[in-house]
């Protein structure tokens, strides 16, 4: 599996920028699993299709601008994604390398802030640094 595996197009105009106006109207994608078939349903559906027993989970994750549009000192244009923090204070985020090639004590600079390439770990994913909290720079400047 590759990381491009997961690279994709998606619209602006199909990304929720707010809850809807009325609740429950949401869309659902049902899939029958005994033949397939897929149906276009609301949210206020979900109750013809829980039975005795079912478990239901609820997402209560949200949804960050992560990538990070960076050029490294030569001018190179770099694509990160940010993909974790846990909380930590000293602004050090694992982040996946979607265009380029970084090197390990690399200095980065996204629109201003320098961000340093800690560490190469394994699957195109690097650790790195910045003096600013990198989830405020995402959110100002993030994609």
């Amino acid at each position: 599996m590759l990381i491009s595996d997961f690279d994709y197009d998606l619209p602006e105009n199909l990304i929720a920028q707010h809850p809807p106006a009325e609740r429950g109207s949401t869309r659902l994608l049902v899939l029958d699993k005994t033949n397939g078939h897929i149906e276009h349903r609301h949210y206020s559906d979900l109750i013809d299709y829980v039975q005795p027993g079912d478990v239901v989970v609820l997402n209560d994750t949200k949804v960050i601008k992560a990538r990070l549009l960076a050029i490294n000192k030569d001018g190179t244009g770099r694509e990160l994604l940010l993909t974790e923090d846990h909380n930590n204070t000293d602004f050090t985020h694992r982040a996946v390398l979607y265009r380029g090639r970084l090197r390990e004590g690399e200095e980065l600079d996204v629109q201003g802030t320098k961000v340093k390439v800690v560490s190469i770990l394994s699957d195109g994913i690097a650790q790195v640094r910045s003096s600013e909290n990198l989830l405020d720079l995402a959110e100002h400047v993030g994609k």
